[in-house]
């Protein structure tokens, strides 16, 4: 029984340990510094992709602000030239209406006058004619073009706020997907889809 006793025992804990467990936690602290290093990497991609993100936000910014400045140039030039040929039709229906007089005078005294004054009469009644299809004319131009302006400066705001909304959505949906730590692979993605868009 005294031999039984003092004989070495064998640690079956620590041969285990040294046989499976350790090699199993190498195994896994491995993987785990692998994918540590994996997700690192994405992060700084998507640090970078982030970066570049915002850099061509800023300059989209800088050419909707040019664009804004250039609209409201363009807008000056066509108010200007709207009040123009506003002025020239007022120009026009005085002129005609200082013809149309002077046809109302001949009228009346056509009875009293000779075959020039006729002639004169006939030749001041066209240039009242020509006059009013010139100014009417004229004022339907202006009207169309100013519809025309007017249209094409509506669709090019809605698609300047359009782009901006749209980018400054994918923006923030990144950071958020950054600060809470997972879609690591998918906000990649979704940043790259944004860039191309």
């Amino acid at each position: 029984m005294s031999c039984l006793m003092n004989k070495p025992r064998i640690d079956f804990a620590n041969l285990d340990l040294k046989a499976v467990v350790k090699p199993g936690l190498e195994r896994l602290c491995e993987a785990y510094r692998t994918r540590a290093s994996e997700l690192g990497q994405d992060l700084l991609s998507l640090k970078e992709a982030c970066v570049a993100r915002a850099e061509r936000n800023a300059e989209k910014q800088d050419e909707n602000a040019a664009l804004e400045v250039e609209i409201a140039k363009l807008d000056a030039q066509l108010q200007a030239a709207k009040d123009a040929h506003e002025e020239k039709c007022r120009r026009l229906v005085a002129q005609a209406e200082g013809i149309k007089a002077q046809v109302d005078e001949f009228r009346s005294a056509a009875s009293n006058r000779t075959e020039h004054m006729e002639e004169r009469l006939a030749k001041a009644q066209a240039a009242y004619e020509q006059a009013k299809r010139d100014s009417e004319a004229e004022l339907a131009r202006l009207e169309a073009d100013l519809k025309t302006a007017v249209q094409m400066l509506i669709t090019h705001k809605e698609a300047v706020s359009g782009a901006i909304a749209q980018a400054a959505g994918a923006v923030r949906q990144i950071k958020a997907e950054l600060l809470g730590g997972h879609g690591a692979g998918g906000g990649a993605a979704r940043l790259a889809q944004a860039g191309a868009a």
